[in-house]
């Protein structure tokens, strides 16, 4: 039988012709090419400083695709197929990733499924929203490392780790906020289920939840202003951008169902208190549903908390050794 790490290469070298001959194409979207110049470094750099100095609300996405121009433009590669190669690599780190926080538990033949879903949704998707996907992914690892392993990454790995995910989620200002409110909801249900008592720990990433929001307060106000104007300050019009259009829409019969799961949150409550280790997905999947009701790329983002959540809940046996920490 083959092994899997040559089924999964297999996979990779595939996808990786299909992008090179032209069958599957990742495109760099509007924002970017609307602002930076193919072959002209000097130009883009201007660029760049001008939108620094003005705020630009697309300075992080624009300065995070630059690489792409620099490069291509160095070794004289074509952008589009350079980014779409890169692009490739990114939803196989992106699997890895996610190895990384499941195989200790489950066996890797099994986890063989979350590559071929990452590849066939990967398959109908520009190239935007991967960038966002792995950034969620990067964020839970480093909240499972610190919270539910005993053996942590060292203090300049979770720093580096965290500014790399926050800078692939600003492509776009509802992953971001993503980001961010997977934190917030990550303290919140830990200390739910630890009430009366807080650990300390978690008190700590709090503190530094709160630093940060405040060092990059300029930024998410530039978001939610841009989002605001956009939209002519209609947080309705917002909805239907994303999934709060159908819930608009189809509120007589979502009503119904929203109110099932309110009375069956108690429950909910003491299975998740009896099993912390699903609160690392569940805070992204509240997350992403939030903020995916005011755009589809915000729900599709915190797609890798969804598959763990359902690989975590369908071996619940298997990870009752897995306990905050």
């Amino acid at each position: 039988m083959i092994e899997i790490k040559y089924i999964e290469k297999l996979l990779f070298l595939t996808y990786l012709i299909f992008v090179i001959l032209g069958i599957k194409e990742f495109t760099i979207w509007s924002q970017i090419t609307d602002i930076l110049v193919p072959n002209d470094m000097e130009l883009n750099i201007d660029t760049i400083i001008g939108m620094i100095a003005t705020n630009h609300p697309h300075t992080l996405r624009v300065m995070l695709i630059t690489p792409f121009y620099i490069i291509s433009e160095y070794f004289n590669y074509d952008i589009k197929l350079f980014f779409s190669i890169v692009l490739v690599i990114l939803i196989f780190i992106t699997y890895w990733v996610n190895v990384s926080i499941l195989e200790k538990y489950i066996a890797r033949k099994k986890l063989l499924f979350f590559l071929i879903f990452l590849i066939a949704l990967s398959s109908i998707m520009n190239g935007r929203i991967l960038f966002s996907i792995l950034g969620n992914t990067v964020l839970l690892l480093l909240l499972y490392n610190n919270f539910y392993v005993k053996e942590k990454f060292k203090w300049y790995k979770n720093i580096f780790l965290f500014i790399v995910s926050l800078c692939l989620v600003s492509v776009s200002s509802g992953t971001f906020t993503v980001f961010l409110f997977t934190i917030f909801i990550f303290y919140i249900l830990q200390n739910l289920v630890q009430l009366p008592y807080i650990s300390k720990k978690i008190l700590w990433m709090f503190i530094l939840f709160i630093l940060m929001i405040l060092l990059i307060l300029p930024v998410i106000i530039v978001f939610i202003e841009k989002n605001l104007n956009y939209y002519d300050g209609s947080v309705l019009q917002m909805l239907s951008h994303g999934a709060g259009g159908y819930l608009l829409e189809y509120f007589y019969l979502i009503f119904p169902i929203l109110s099932i799961f309110i009375l069956l949150l108690p429950i909910g409550f003491f299975y998740i208190k009896r099993n912390n280790f699903l609160i690392l997905p569940l805070s992204m999947i509240i997350s992403s549903i939030t903020i995916g009701l005011f755009g589809y790329s915000s729900l599709v983002s915190g797609i890798s908390a969804y598959l763990i959540f359902i690989y975590m809940f369908i071996y619940t046996k298997r990870y009752k050794s897995l306990q905050y920490v």
